[in-house]
């Protein structure tokens, strides 16, 4: 059997070093993921509401807050419960604590929407008090009554 000189185009050499297919084939492979892609440009077009009403502060944000919250939360609340329904169903014994989860969820999904009410319908125009304010408005009470006497 002849063999042909190296050199002679009868053998490929090897290359030297990775290849361009197979440095990027995993970032091709990715990027042709459509889930990932829509999951990449839901996750941008987010940041970019968050920054553009972060620096904007428009005047509408507190009441489009109020509903986005309730609307998390209760989507959070049905994402949870079919997770528990599915887990129970199929026997598994975490299922417990995953119905305490969404026992959890729906108190946070049922204040959300109280404060939704009471802050769109039932006092439209009072000064909104977040968590965390009382403490710094008693602050400020006791420090004003320490420069009055």
């Amino acid at each position: 059997m002849a063999r042909s000189p190296p050199g002679s185009g009868g053998e490929r050499e090897p290359a030297t070093g990775p290849s361009h297919a197979s440095v990027s084939s995993p970032v091709y492979r990715l990027w042709d993921d459509a889930a990932l892609r829509i999951a990449f440009l839901a996750a941008g077009l987010l940041l970019a509401y968050q920054l553009a009403m972060t620096l904007l502060q428009p005047a509408w944000i507190g009441p489009v807050t109020d509903w986005l919250q309730a609307l998390v939360a209760w989507s959070g609340l049905l994402l949870v419960g079919l997770v528990s329904r599915w887990l129970t169903r199929a026997g598994l014994p975490a299922a417990r604590t995953w119905w305490w989860v969404s026992v959890g969820l729906l108190f946070y999904a049922l204040a959300s929407t109280v404060w939704l009410v009471e802050d769109q319908f039932l006092f439209p125009n009072h000064v909104s008090i977040r968590p965390g304010t009382i403490s710094s408005l008693s602050s400020n009470i006791r420090a004003s009554s320490w420069h009055c006497s």
